[in-house]
């Protein structure tokens, strides 16, 4: 299991909230979301369901993720990021995510608690053993597991399929604002982010895989 911090643990009165919409964008200024939008700490409390990311840095979670958290921060749902570099977090603060140290993190008891979801990127879980050990056991538990990046592992070959993220107009623009902070350019930013996941059953037409919206 994946240990997280007892004070991100969620309760089971939360409300999901529609994605909302930004119909223009200052990138060299941090995006603001109208009041309607945003989320009280009494709000965060309640949150039902929990997303959890884990990356070399926070830089790579926002290029490849980033709109993905947004959305799912704005739907809801409490975003946890771990990261093994740590010395510069803010990319995924941007979109949303509480960050953590991942090793830290790995180093306590696992909880009893899982989450909704897991994201891991292909690099970390190829070159960490615990991380490695810890998202095979959530497959097992029946979490959703997604993984970014090239060379899927031999062992989730049979296990995961394609699947892809449609950002919303709001998310590209926090995202943007992220990875202006990161060094990427902002027209690199697409309106679909793409995934292996673990759970979702392909959908299949004329014999062809189409990959599922996540």
């Amino acid at each position: 299991m994946i240990r997280l911090p007892d004070e991100i643990l969620l309760r089971n009165d939360g409300k999901a909230m529609a994605t909302p919409s930004v119909e223009s964008v200052d990138y060299s200024q941090p995006p603001r979301l109208s009041a309607q939008w945003q989320l009280s700490e009494n709000d965060r409390s309640g949150l039902r369901y929990r997303f959890v990311v884990i990356a070399a840095d926070a830089a790579d979670a926002a290029r490849c993720a980033g709109g993905w958290v947004f959305d799912r921060t704005a739907a809801g749902w409490e975003v946890v990021a771990l990261v093994a570099d740590y010395t510069d977090i803010r990319p995924l603060q941007v979109v949303g995510a509480k960050v953590l140290d991942l090793e830290q993190t790995l180093a306590r008891p696992p909880h009893h608690a899982e989450p909704a979801a897991v994201v891991v990127s292909a690099e970390i879980y190829r070159g960490n053993d615990r991380v490695r050990a810890r998202i095979l056991q959530c497959l097992e538990l029946g979490t959703e597991v997604s993984l970014w990046g090239k060379d899927l592992p031999p062992e989730l070959e049979d296990r995961m399929h394609s699947a892809r993220h449609r950002v919303s107009v709001a998310a590209r623009a926090f995202k943007a604002h992220a990875l202006t902070r990161s060094g990427y350019p902002v027209p690199a930013i697409g309106h679909v982010e793409e995934f292996r996941t673990g759970t979702a059953a392909t959908r299949l037409k004329n014999g062809v895989g189409l990959a599922p919206d996540i």
